[in-house]
This record gives structure tokens, sequence and C-alpha cells, in this order.
């Protein structure tokens, strides 16, 4: 529920994200994912932010890093049949 971001802003939360993913390894031991939705502008595209997030959680990896939907959606590959 936020204005559009600017890449700057979506580097800094990935950062905050890292940092927390951080804090919660050292108090409680455990290896948590982290995963992102697009950037909406109101309550009613919360449920379209909560999907995205849930198909970026099926691309986690093994090293904690933190998916965001905008970038498996940006890497998936178009196929075109002539």
């Amino acid at each position: 529920g936020m204005q559009e971001n600017t890449l700057a802003q979506d580097e800094q939360l990935l950062a905050d994200i890292r940092k927390t993913q951080q804090q919660i390894r050292a108090h409680f031991r455990v290896n948590p994912g982290a995963a992102v939705g697009e950037t909406h502008a109101g309550a009613a595209d919360i449920r379209a932010a909560y999907q995205e997030a849930l198909e970026a959680l099926s691309y986690l990896r093994d090293d904690g890093e933190p998916v965001a939907y905008r970038g498996i959606h940006d890497a998936r590959t178009a196929y075109t049949f002539p």
C-alpha cells in the first residue's frame, strides 16, 4: 500500500529485509526466507501483492537471499513460436 518505489527504495527495502533475517538467525537460530511482491497503491491491492509474494517464495534459494517478484518476473523467458 505504498506509492511507486524508486530503485534506491527497493534496494533499501531488500537491505532492511537482509538485516532482519540476520537478527532472526542470531536470535532464533533459524534461516528465514523472504519474498516481496510489487508495490501497490491501495488496500484493495493487498491480495495481489500477497499473491506475488507467494509466487516469489517458490523461487527461494538456499543462500537465504530475499526474492523480489519483480526479479523473477523480469527473469522469465518469453517463448514465441512463428
